[in-house]
């Protein structure tokens, strides 16, 4: 006799095995809620385009920033250009809108891509 305590024909009319995995578990109202945040499982795959994607959405929020950023100081050099009686801080003005408003042409040119003349 083999050593096997069943043979191929009795494991034919058996029933399956069952698993081993535990059924899941219905989860409450309160595991439901703590359970639904940022980190998923689908946000926890160790994947590349992830990486991607998380760098281009990091590089647009410093755009995004920087342009913030220039926008208040073109604001504030409007205020001191109307504002001001005093021709050196006029001056000073004036080239800080004329720069501003030339890189405001600049970013869209090359968002658009419009080729440099």
């Amino acid at each position: 006799m083999s050593p096997c305590r069943f043979t191929l024909q009795d494991r034919r009319g058996a029933s399956s095995p069952k698993s081993m995995v535990p059924p899941p578990q219905k989860k409450n109202w309160l595991q439901e809620f703590f359970s639904s945040g940022p980190v998923t499982e689908a946000y926890a795959q160790d994947s590349k385009d992830a990486t991607v994607v998380a760098v281009s959405w990091m590089r647009q929020g410093i755009v995004v920033f920087m342009i913030v950023c220039i926008t208040i100081l073109l604001i504030g050099f409007l205020i001191l250009y109307f504002k001001t009686s005093d021709p050196e801080k006029l001056k000073f003005a004036d080239r800080m809108i004329r720069m501003i408003v030339g890189f405001y042409i600049g970013v869209v040119t090359g968002l658009l891509g419009i080729p440099p003349v």
